[in-house]
């Protein structure tokens, strides 16, 4: 914790300070002061790093659960996406079952002799009862076509913005765990450091 990390250099200013550079070979406090600093030092990294695996069990809960919370309300906007083009296409069937029960209707009357003022255009049209069906069927088709690829569209939308919103959850989370490991692992490297080197300065006296 940061108040452990500050006993920690406190207790490492004070013993630098009191301990000149080369006077260890005949003063084995002084060698007992830098074990003992050690000793903390090797307690507080064991506790940074419980605690930084306490934190990523946490931070991955968090992630779970945010997932949970949210991949339910991806699947209630599917859900009321699908059911909102379900609408569109039994709309589209009924308008093309009117349709082409209009058309026949209309077919039936021409071949009847009971429609009047045509234009020349729809009279060709309406003597060519194949092709009049194949365009309905035909206009169906696109207008189905229309609203399966929009339905599509926006339920993939939704699938990834959920799956792009969870592998940066996941991403940031591995960033700052790795980033958090090799800080605590440079602070301790260096106060390793600090006392390699005045041992090895007494060495040299």
């Amino acid at each position: 914790s940061v108040a452990e990390i500050r006993r920690l250099e406190d207790a490492r200013k004070k013993i630098f300070r009191d301990i000149p550079k080369g006077d260890f070979s005949n003063n084995a406090a002084h060698v007992a002061k830098l074990s003992d600093l050690r000793t903390q030092l090797d307690q507080v990294w064991n506790t940074l790093m419980a605690l930084e695996m306490e934190q990523a069990d946490e931070c991955e809960q968090m992630i779970t659960e945010f997932a949970k919370i949210y991949g339910d309300l991806v699947q209630t906007s599917i859900n009321l996406i699908t059911s909102f083009f379900q609408k569109l296409r039994d709309q589209e069937e009924a308008l093309s079952e009117k349709a082409s029960k209009c058309t026949l209707e209309e077919l039936d009357k021409f071949s009847n002799h009971l429609l009047e003022d045509l234009t020349d255009e729809v009279s060709v049209l309406l003597g060519d009862k194949d092709t009049l069906q194949n365009i309905l069927s035909v206009s169906h088709e696109n207008r189905n076509g229309k609203i399966d690829h929009l339905d599509d569209e926006l339920t993939i939308v939704e699938q990834q913005r959920f799956a792009e919103l969870q592998k940066a959850q996941k991403e940031n989370e591995l960033k700052r765990n790795r980033d958090r490991v090799c800080e605590i692992s440079k602070w301790m490297k260096n106060i390793q450091r600090e006392i390699k080197d005045v041992l090895e300065a007494d060495d040299d006296q």
